[in-house]
């Protein structure tokens, strides 16, 4: 029931170039799997953080919302691949077979 409320949230939150910010986990303290569940969840719509309860939560939430090592280095091949077409006039880039293209939020 909160699909359509977070959406709207997030994207008025990108809109305006705010970051978004989920609602409180309403399950129990102890069920960190579905905390997980459904920060993974929020995070597909944009979110970019959440507020919480207990610092039992902190943890996950850090995870979860933090890059993985191989996501920080595509990130930084993506932008070095765009400068580099860029620098050649071109507005896109390709990198392993994906096109990258200059993106605003």
């Amino acid at each position: 029931m909160l699909l359509y409320p977070r959406a709207v949230i997030s994207n008025a939150a990108c809109a305006l170039g705010i970051p978004a910010i989920d609602t409180h986990y309403f399950g129990l303290l102890i069920d960190t799997e579905g905390l997980e569940r459904e920060i993974s969840r929020v995070k597909l719509l944009g979110f970019k953080g959440k507020m919480l309860t207990h610092p039992r939560h902190v943890d996950t939430v850090n995870r979860v919302f933090s890059p993985s090592d191989e996501e920080v280095v595509l990130s930084r091949r993506m932008v070095e691949g765009y400068k580099e077409a860029a620098a050649q006039g071109k507005g896109a880039a390709i990198l392993d077979g994906k096109m990258i293209d200059y993106a605003m939020y």
